[in-house]
């Protein structure tokens, strides 16, 4: 068989499996548990923030991890969307072309919440130009959310220059990176929010969201104080020993 869906999911490299092992063996403790094993797990959560960060260029105190890409996306679009209404800011931005997650998101605010949604006008090979993007902005815009690379037909924005009309006019700008993500320099793409999730060479079932502040990410789940304020839930260290290599 010839395997052509590395872009959903690939295996398990043999490198990535043995550095995950003893997570999965000896180090299995829980990393808020203040005992030696909880305390090994929480070291290796915090290499990987570590590593995570640099790869993105942020903070690591910036960077959660998360279950998954959707959840990443729901927890970017939904949160910073939200918070904004507080600020009479309540327009969302998308492009026709993006995960379903982001474009789901966008249609439960606009059902529940009441929030405009506009979708960019994309050309024939699905790239979003600086004035349509410019075009699609109002005064009461809360976020623009637009993938880096598709992964249907590979397209990659030029997010810099989009980047740069969102910064203008002071509208936040969320950037799903899953698929350009250990290919692509992701450091200087101008977003504020990032959502990373790395299984075509790693591990399957993680991901990291990263914001720069100041932007202000409200909890989206009861009992959410167990992943720095914004989740409720752990992260396993066997899945973020090695989120993203050195």
């Amino acid at each position: 068989m010839l395997y052509l869906d590395h872009a959903a999911t690939s295996p398990v490299r043999p490198e990535v499996l043995e550095a995950m092992r003893p997570y999965l063996t000896e180090v299995f403790g829980n990393p808020s548990s203040h005992h030696t094993t909880g305390e090994a797990a929480a070291s290796a959560l915090d290499d990987a923030r570590a590593r995570v960060a640099a790869a993105l260029g942020v903070r690591t105190g910036d960077v959660v991890f998360t279950a998954g890409g959707t959840e990443a996306n729901n927890l970017a679009v939904k949160g910073i969307t939200l918070a904004a209404l507080a600020r009479d800011r309540r327009h969302l931005v998308v492009s026709p072309i993006e995960h379903e997650s982001i474009l789901e998101s966008a249609e439960y605010l606009r059902r529940f919440h009441g929030v405009p949604v506009t979708q960019v006008v994309v050309d024939s090979l699905g790239r979003i130009s600086p004035e349509a993007l410019s075009a699609a902005l109002r005064d009461d815009t809360a976020l623009v959310s637009l993938g880096h690379a598709n992964n249907e037909i590979g397209t990659v924005q030029d997010l810099a220059a989009l980047s740069a009309v969102t910064r203008a006019a002071g509208v936040p700008l969320h950037v799903d990176a899953v698929q350009s993500a250990g290919w692509l320099d992701l450091r200087e793409l101008g977003a504020d929010e990032r959502r990373v999730r790395r299984i075509r060479r790693e591990v399957v079932g993680e991901a990291a969201f990263a914001g720069q502040q100041p932007l202000v990410l409200p909890a989206l789940d009861a009992l959410a104080e167990q992943a720095r304020g914004h989740r409720a839930s752990l992260s396993a260290a066997a899945r973020t020993a090695l989120t993203i290599p050195t």
